[in-house]
């Protein structure tokens, strides 16, 4: 991808047009000033991480020196090739735009349509009709079958092989193609020391440690007190300890670079245009939040689920900022002939993702803003076939290798079930365990990915949970048994298994 289409590129634009706004430079200085006003305000260091990051992920290939491309490949296994990546994204989407246009010729409804005032009440009763074939007589077999599922997330990823025919080819596991990177536990404790077994953490400690508690807070009030906007560094140094849920706001909206006053006027634009503009994607809002949204947890929220997802399928600022972004479909011009204004077709079950936000914030466009950044930062990476260490096919890569690493029983044990170890974790990396841990444990376990900028923590509690029921696993006979053991996490505690997991591997 270009770096300077990314979101961060974007979001240091915003900031340093902020500053230069509200500041007096006057204009024949302001071509000298530019520099210093965007290493103060940290975007010089952002863009050269963001450039790194790509480094880092193979994106500029050969071109890179040597030396640093040695470093890299530091496994001597070349990831796959850029252009693989962009071939199965462009199946999945144009697949995804064919059954959106047969559909749209089926129904004789266009992908967007202005809201006729006399007939709104009418037509947002059709539209909000759960099965929508009271009014379109859609066939069952149709329903819902635009969206693309994690189980084709995990097909296409599986087709992935390595660009180097010299590579190693004695790895054991489903996924073809050795992507770089040490993700043994003595590398990841080395690099994270903050996940040691002697560590306390918010999340583990609290419940039992009051005065831990009590002095965590008062730290984390302190960081905040009297700042909009607080120094990330020293923001990020406290996450990777937790962060309280009543901080939590703040300093997500710290470590995703939100601008929330800007998102809530975007949210209510966005929410007016829903009253006057119609989606034929509209349609299938409702019936995800149905299938996918309505637990113990947030079936209060289905309202509020409702017009953040809605609202964020409109956003076409979404598509200009985020980290990774879906090609156009074979034979459209530009974005303006998209079924999706926001350029995402949305998986199947997606609404799990916008979920934690409706219960986690009290403000819809506090909430709507957050999300909008996690997934413009994070999520884009795990709803598609993505490229780099923010990409679903790495950290399927590293929860296998994880695996096979630390007991090399169960994959042979669930060859025999007809299963693989990525069977059983891939819609909980889709959904970043959105709709599978509680919400509590959730946000636990994202305040530790934005505090390391990396969604490693996400391969290191699915690696964990399977290590954690391994010993039952082994004594079961049937797949549907398996199935079974890993459909309940309510006993999880994030951080306590990734604790584990990684320390007891080293011993």
């Amino acid at each position: 991808m270009d770096v300077f289409q990314s979101y961060t590129s974007h979001q240091c634009q915003a900031d340093i047009l902020d500053e230069v706004t509200k500041s007096k430079y006057k204009a024949i200085s302001l071509k000298r000033s530019l520099s210093t006003i965007a290493g103060s305000l940290g975007a010089t260091s952002m863009i050269q991480n963001e450039i790194f990051k790509h480094m880092d992920s193979g994106s500029f290939g050969a071109s890179l020196p040597a030396s640093i491309q040695r470093q890299i490949n530091r496994n001597n296994c070349p990831p796959p090739s850029i252009q693989q990546y962009r071939d199965l994204q462009q199946r999945l989407v144009d697949r995804i735009h064919g059954d959106l246009q047969k559909l749209s010729e089926d129904l004789g409804v266009p992908f967007s349509f202005p809201v006729e005032q006399p007939q709104t009440k009418k037509r947002r009763q059709q539209f909000d009709d759960i099965t929508f074939r009271h009014t379109f007589e859609v066939s069952e077999d149709f329903e819902m079958a635009f969206m693309y599922t994690p189980q084709d997330l995990l097909t296409l990823s599986l087709e992935l092989t390595s660009t180097n025919l010299a590579a190693p080819q004695g790895r054991v596991g489903a996924m073809k193609a050795m992507l770089s990177g040490d993700v043994s536990p003595q590398a990841i404790l080395a690099a994270w020391p903050e996940i040691a077994a002697a560590e306390k953490h918010f999340g583990v400690d609290d419940a039992w440690d009051m005065g831990f508690y009590q002095e965590t807070y008062r730290r984390g009030e302190t960081l905040i007190d009297g700042y909009t906007a607080p120094l990330l560094t020293s923001v990020r140094k406290y996450a990777k300890h937790g962060i309280p849920a009543g901080l939590r706001r703040t300093m997500w909206a710290t470590l995703l670079g939100a601008n929330i006053p800007r998102a809530r006027g975007d949210f209510n634009r966005l929410r007016t245009g829903m009253r006057t503009t119609q989606l034929l994607v509209d349609a299938f809002t409702a019936p995800d939040i149905e299938l996918h949204g309505l637990d113990e947890h947030f079936f209060v929220f289905e309202s509020e689920m409702y017009e953040l997802f809605a609202c964020f399928i409109r956003d076409a600022s979404v598509s200009r900022q985020a980290a990774l972004t879906p090609p156009l479909p074979t034979g459209v011009a530009s974005e303006a002939e998209v079924a999706v204004p926001c350029g995402v077709y949305p998986v199947a079950g997606f609404v799990r993702l916008i979920a934690p936000f409706c219960l986690l914030f009290s403000d819809q466009a506090e909430a709507y803003g957050l999300f909008r950044a996690m997934y413009c930062r994070y999520f884009c990476g795990l709803v598609t076939v993505a490229p780099g260490r923010l990409g679903l096919p790495y950290l399927l890569s590293a929860v296998e290798t994880m695996v096979h690493t630390t007991n090399p029983r169960i994959a042979p044990h669930l060859t025999q079930l007809g299963l693989t170890v990525l069977d059983l974790v891939h819609p909980w990396l889709v959904f970043g365990f959105a709709g599978f841990l509680s919400p509590v444990e959730w946000a636990c376990l994202w305040d530790r990915v934005l505090a390391q900028d990396s969604l490693l923590p996400l391969a290191l509690l699915a690696a964990g949970i399977i290590e954690l029921r391994a010993d039952a696993m082994l004594t079961l006979s049937s797949a549907n048994d398996v199935r079974d053991l890993f459909s309940d996490f309510t006993a999880i505690k994030a951080i306590a298994v990734i604790q584990s997991f990684v320390n007891q591997s080293i011993h």
